[in-house]
């Protein structure tokens, strides 16, 4: 069972691979490749720290909201009424592999209708 204390774990554990990963993504970007990748950029506008703080704190609260759901879901025995399983010889490998894929058609539509919701006028 997840407690209080495997929250922190998990939420600085994100927040680790948040950090290493964009890092990354920016030294490459915005540092080493920069000057082949400016003319592919949309905006061609660098943004300002303003801009990179703002998108850290939205980042780390977005973080901090999927730890939460995963210590609802793992820790506080909510478990019992998802579909969640823990032995992957339950169902097959063709079961495991079309979950897979239908929750991420299923998140990305979401996720598209949510942001054209956001900016719709």
């Amino acid at each position: 069972m997840i407690t209080g204390k495997n929250y922190i774990v998990l939420a600085l554990f994100l927040c680790l691979r948040y950090f290493i990963l964009t890092g990354l993504t920016y030294l490459l970007f915005y540092k080493i490749f920069s000057l082949k990748v400016v003319q592919l950029k949309i905006q061609q506008k660098f943004p300002k720290l303003k801009d990179y703080v703002r998108e850290i704190i939205h980042s780390l609260l977005t973080i901090l909201i999927y730890a939460g759901y995963g210590f609802l879901i793992f820790g506080a025995n909510f478990k019992k009424w998802t579909k969640i399983y823990d032995n992957i010889h339950d169902h097959s490998t063709i079961y495991m592999l079309f979950s897979v894929v239908l929750a991420i058609i299923i998140h990305d539509t979401y996720f598209y209708f949510m942001h054209r919701a956001l900016h719709h006028r």
